[in-house]
């Protein structure tokens, strides 16, 4: 596990925890095995995490760059809405 994020209620939404894991690096043979339902996901692709940041919004830009440092760290951090 990466990070615990704990998310404060707001208008329609209740309070959650996020949790957040790290699921290894994929061989290209299980890369080219994903496949999506066209329903929830419609498409995916890999990209570098500096590429990524420019794609995410709100909790997850700020973060994206909080796991990567655990995960490099080898440990497990816990935000308040994606903040430390």
């Amino acid at each position: 596990m990466l990070c615990v994020d704990y998310n404060k209620a707001k208008e329609a939404e209740d309070e959650r925890l996020e949790f957040i894991f790290y699921g290894g690096v994929l061989s290209d043979g299980e890369a080219s095995n994903v496949k999506v339902d066209g329903d929830e996901i419609s498409a995916y692709k890999f990209i570098k995490v500096e590429d990524a940041l420019p794609l995410l919004k709100g909790k997850w830009k700020d973060r994206l760059p909080r796991c990567i440092e655990a995960l490099e760290n080898k440990t497990a951090i816990y935000l308040e809405n994606g903040q430390d």
